[in-house]
């Protein structure tokens, strides 16, 4: 997976790193005041996503967060940025979770932090499809 910066006057396209199949990219807010762009990454190994990616833009360097809580490969993380905290907020969907459920997934509300790695329940689980 290519991660690249396009100049809006130009339209030239700048690659700024690479990473291995199947890191999931994050809703990232990219402004002057942060100049940081996240990202999961999966281990093959294990088969979970257990590392934040976390990609400086102003000296193009890349930092790996072990994050507290792993998520099964058959689970997925809806993240974003919000900038007024500096958190990932987002909603955890376990599709493991189908079997029991009639087809509908247990869900959760959940806050990253990206510095640290800890992740944060907000919710109890519940049913969403």
């Amino acid at each position: 997976m290519h991660f690249a910066k396009v100049s809006r006057s130009t339209g030239t396209v700048t690659e700024l790193d690479s990473f291995v199949l199947g890191t999931q990219p994050i809703d990232n807010l990219v402004i002057p005041a942060h100049q940081v762009a996240y990202f999961m990454e999966y281990n093959s190994i294990t088969f979970l996503y257990d590392k934040l990616l976390a990609v400086d833009l102003e000296n193009n360097t890349v930092s790996e967060i072990a994050l507290s809580t792993a998520v099964p490969s058959s689970s997925f993380w809806v993240l974003t940025y919000n900038p007024l905290d500096g958190s990932l907020y987002g909603l955890q969907e376990d599709l493991d979770s189908f079997s029991v459920n009639n087809y509908l997934a247990d869900l959760r509300y959940i806050k990253v932090d990206p510095e640290t790695g800890v992740v944060t329940d907000l919710t109890d689980d519940f049913l969403g499809n």
